[in-house]
């Protein structure tokens, strides 16, 4: 029940799966609680390298907003995005992954370990079902991941540059 939190049915509510895109949801927690949506970031090598999956075309050197980041995450599911958040919230992506692990405890999600910012598969990336229910209770109460994630369309700016990206939500 996503009010009281009581759990009103289980069937292998604790049998590790991958989080897949999922892990963005903690990666915007933390970013909204350490971060501020107006923050400028600039794009690393690394984030700016990212281009498996749904990405946003970030390139070193941008500049963007923490909120165009959280936006690009949440709505089009933008793995560079997520790298480029780690590094600008943390300093670095294997900081910012001890925090979200950390997050993940505090929140109850105890069969749950991440390993990247992202949902890329991996061995020691993880989660329950379980526990995916305690996360998006607790992402779903804050203000701007609730609207995001019934965001259908919106634009994103680069700080620094003369370009727009329209990134679209297919989520039904």
């Amino acid at each position: 029940d996503a009010s009281s939190g009581q759990e009103l049915y289980d069937k292998n509510g604790y049998k590790r799966m991958s989080p897949a895109s999922l892990t963005k949801l903690t990666t915007c927690i933390i970013a909204l609680e350490y971060g501020h949506l107006g923050d400028i970031v600039e794009i690393s090598n690394k984030a700016g390298a990212t281009s498996v999956g749904s990405t946003i075309g970030l390139t070193a050197g941008d500049k963007i907003t923490l909120g165009n980041l959280i936006e690009a995450a949440l709505i089009t599911s933008a793995n560079d995005s997520t790298v480029a958040i780690a590094e600008h919230i943390a300093g670095s992506h294997d900081v910012f992954i001890n925090l979200m692990n950390k997050k993940a405890v505090a929140m109850g999600a105890l069969e749950t370990k991440f390993e990247n910012t992202n949902g890329y598969s991996s061995v020691n990336h993880y989660t329950s079902a379980r526990d995916l229910a305690i996360i998006t209770r607790y992402a779903l109460q804050n203000e701007t991941i609730n609207r995001l994630v019934g965001t259908r369309e919106i634009t994103v700016a680069w700080y620094n540059k003369k370009k727009e990206e329209t990134i679209k939500n297919t989520n039904r």
